[in-house]
């Protein structure tokens, strides 16, 4: 498919298109190659596997019943 793309940084065009030159591959070649493992990098980013709604409370024991109120105290000793 030809495309426009436009805003790409010159920079990193040109050191993308050098490369692909010493490379002996076109430049859509690398531009694929370069999409390519963006949203493969993008995918294996780890996702959690429940909602934060789904997580159950935990009892810390005896005299932590107001942590919740009290969280300044122990986070920032206020």
């Amino acid at each position: 498919m030809n495309i426009t793309i436009r805003n790409i940084d010159t920079q990193l065009y040109r050191e993308i298109k050098a490369e692909a030159t010493r490379e002996g591959i076109n430049i859509g070649t690398a531009i694929n190659s370069a999409i390519r493992l963006w949203l493969n990098r993008r995918r294996a980013q780890v996702k959690p596997d429940r909602s934060f709604l789904e997580l159950e409370p935990i009892d810390f024991g005896p005299g932590t019943e107001n942590l919740s109120e009290e969280h300044d105290k122990y986070l920032y000793g206020e």
